[in-house]
């Protein structure tokens, strides 16, 4: 877990702090406890990747990332790169305001990104480029799961770009034309790091515009999405087709066991079947939820609130 300024691990069985940094904006660990954190550019030190070993207590630089432009999520590292010839081999921000606030240096490096920039998806425990695309034009507004490794896209129907997107799949194009009103529509395609392909795309109607998307997460056929409404959103990646809405923000996919769990209300958290729809179960936390988990056999659901609680289900458990 990190803040802003001082981030560690611990362990959960004693409840011990094993290693204590600054802070860092992503990481990942195995379950002997060593870790790997994205470490941002501070003072003399440079953007890295660190190991942090929960033996000694110890952080060990073991890659340099470049300065702007680059994002770890889980074992994956997005870099995002301009492809203007004019534009040396690293962002050189330029001065610049924002309203009446001066931009700060990442600011400027950011606004240089929206357009003509070719995308990388590296995993970065082999070092490997898994997937690469150079977007011209504007580029559409993406999440990354990085529990399972997948991108995900979102074009504006209405936009140069998803109609530009939108000719490469005369099917999906016809799709669209049937839509009538596009206004608010939006075109998903969902990218896996791990296949190193797009597992599936498909068109989302927003009802003129009456919503709009936040961020989603995928795995197997399943699309979840996050939209202005507070609602949690669920889709088969198979056909495009909607199969539940929930009320609520916090959301995890159990693929595995085709579950979803979500915070309907703070503290209070449902388990439903996505074959179905139905409620499975409810658990009652202390706080509001921050963080969702299942196990990858699907049969441990891992909760932690922002009251600083962990909890541990055993779903085998829960009838």
């Amino acid at each position: 877990m990190s803040t802003k300024t001082r981030g560690g691990v611990w362990n959960l069985k004693t409840g011990e702090r094993k290693v204590f940094t600054r802070g860092f904006m992503g990481g990942v660990v195995d379950p002997k406890g060593m870790s790997v954190a994205e470490f941002p550019r501070f003072q003399g030190e440079k953007h890295t990747l660190a190991l942090l070993n929960s033996d000694t207590g110890q952080g060990v630089p073991i890659r340099e990332l470049p300065e702007y432009g680059s994002k770890t999520y889980g074992r994956f590292l997005i870099n995002r790169k301009s492809l203007d010839t004019k534009e040396s081999k690293e962002t050189k921000p330029t001065d610049g305001t924002e309203g009446q606030f001066p931009l700060v240096e990442t600011e400027k490096a950011e606004s240089k990104l929206g357009s003509n920039v070719s995308f990388e998806l590296v995993d970065w425990v082999q070092n490997k480029v898994m997937w690469k695309r150079d977007f011209t034009g504007a580029v559409p507004r993406y999440s990354f799961d990085n529990y399972s490794g997948r991108l995900i896209f979102y074009w504006r129907l209405t936009s140069d770009e998803g109609k530009a997107k939108l000719k490469e799949d005369p099917a999906m194009a016809a799709k669209a034309a049937s839509l009538g009103n596009k206004d608010g529509d939006y075109l998903i395609e969902v990218i896996d790091a791990f296949q190193q392909k797009t597992v599936g795309s498909m068109l989302l109607e927003t009802g003129k515009g009456s919503f709009f998307v936040s961020s989603g997460q995928s795995e197997r056929e399943w699309l979840v999405l996050r939209d202005s409404e507070d609602r949690v959103i669920v889709y088969s990646l198979n056909d495009g087709t909607l199969r539940h809405r929930f009320f609520g923000t916090h959301a995890a996919i159990n693929p595995t066991q085709n579950q979803i769990v979500v915070e309907n209300f703070p503290g209070e958290v449902a388990l439903y079947s996505l074959d179905t729809g139905d409620k499975v179960a409810d658990f009652a936390i202390k706080g509001d939820l921050t963080f969702a988990r299942f196990s990858l056999d699907g049969k441990r659901l891992f909760l932690f609130s922002d009251s600083q609680t962990g909890y541990a289900v055993d779903l085998t458990k829960v009838k």
